[in-house]
């Protein structure tokens, strides 16, 4: 608080002299264009008389101050002092302590008195590094304080193989048996397997302040023949993916917490404790939408022919009630958005229903 007071004490004199030295010099200048003109013009003409009607207009006495003062030393040379070597010694500001202000007090009231203020004085530029180390030494007492307080739990390792990649995670409060734990859930592409998309259920118990993994579970969705190119969660019951197959690409939206309707669940395998991982061939079934007629059921929207033919990215934003989801085009110039909330959206599920039903048709006429 000493370094910001004397801050401050110095910011205000700074003004107070710098608006004062500002208003000599502009009666200075007007006084020299004033000079200028009286001897450039010609005496007998009446535009002398015209230059000699302005004299009063100057005021002679800051003018006087301002030659007298700013013009061969300015008052801010002691607080802002120019460029160059510096051979004054200065005051150690650690060891002043709480005793600078008092001191900058009492040398600005010699200075208004007229008398020489101390040259050892720290000028603007000093108290400001001052200030910053001052800061950096709180700061990094409480970065340090905040970090001795973190616990870090034991790491979990979810796949060994490196091209393995979490597409999006989410993080859910549930209610297991009366207990409140917080449930992470990753979704993973395997890296081998294009179709396939593995969920993580990660179960953290949290006792005085202290979390640990109390569950690991994992299921595994299986695809038709495509490429899944992106996943995100929508919110804590279902997830969105693009996927794109042979002859058409869609848009899902699959629900991940457990229920799938009424009478079907999905659901999770736990995985044993002290082996936190599945081998990179081993995928828990639980959910098979390898064919098109489960598929779409799961479907809210058919790419075709439009503005994205080739969907490739997928982003969610909005809030509850008024949420959107993005799909970007491959080539990164076209996208298309849906609205996940509105009522009209409901044809996009119309559309899927119709496909299903007319491959269900096409069935029956084989048959």
């Amino acid at each position: 608080m000493d370094t910001l007071n004397c801050l401050n004490l110095m910011a205000h004199n700074i003004l107070i002299h710098a608006g004062l030295e500002l208003q000599q010099f502009s009666s200075f200048s007007l006084w020299l264009r004033h000079e200028i003109d009286t001897q450039a013009a010609d005496p007998t003409s009446a535009s002398a008389e015209e230059v000699a009607e302005k004299d009063t207009l100057v005021d002679h006495a800051k003018v006087l101050e301002y030659i007298q003062g700013a013009m061969t030393k300015s008052r801010l040379i002691d607080y802002l002092p120019p460029p160059g070597p510096e051979d004054q010694p200065k005051l150690d500001l650690a060891a002043e302590g709480a005793a600078l202000y008092d001191l900058y007090k009492r040398e600005l009231k010699k200075s208004n008195e007229g008398a020489q203020m101390d040259k050892r004085l720290p000028k603007l530029k000093d108290l400001f590094v001052h200030l910053s180390r001052q800061c950096e030494v709180v700061f990094n007492a409480i970065s340090q304080t905040q970090k001795r307080n973190v616990l870090y739990g034991t790491p979990v390792v979810i796949e060994h193989s490196s091209k393995a990649r979490i597409m999006d995670a989410r993080m859910r409060f549930e209610n297991n048996l009366d207990r409140g734990i917080c449930a992470t859930y990753l979704a993973l592409k395997p890296s081998d397997e294009n179709n396939i998309l593995k969920l993580y259920r990660l179960c953290l118990n949290v006792e005085n302040g202290v979390s640990s993994l109390c569950a690991a579970e994992t299921t595994s969705i299986f695809l038709p023949n495509g490429v899944i190119k992106d996943i995100k969660f929508v919110d804590d019951k279902s997830l969105m993916m693009i996927w794109c197959g042979e002859e058409s690409s869609r848009l899902l939206s699959v629900p991940f917490g457990g229920a799938l309707t009424e009478t079907e669940h999905l659901q999770y395998t736990k995985l044993p404790d002290g082996a936190r991982k599945l081998q990179a061939h081993d995928y828990v079934a639980g959910l098979d939408l390898s064919d098109l007629r489960s598929l779409g059921r799961y479907t809210s929207h058919i790419f075709r022919e439009e503005s994205v033919s080739k969907p490739d990215k997928l982003e969610l934003n909005g809030r509850k009630g008024r949420r959107v989801v993005c799909v970007l085009d491959h080539d990164g110039l076209r996208y298309r958005i849906f609205d996940l909330d509105s009522s009209a959206d409901a044809m996009l599920t119309n559309q899927a229903a119709d496909e299903l039903e007319a491959s269900n048709d096409n069935e029956a006429m084989s048959e």
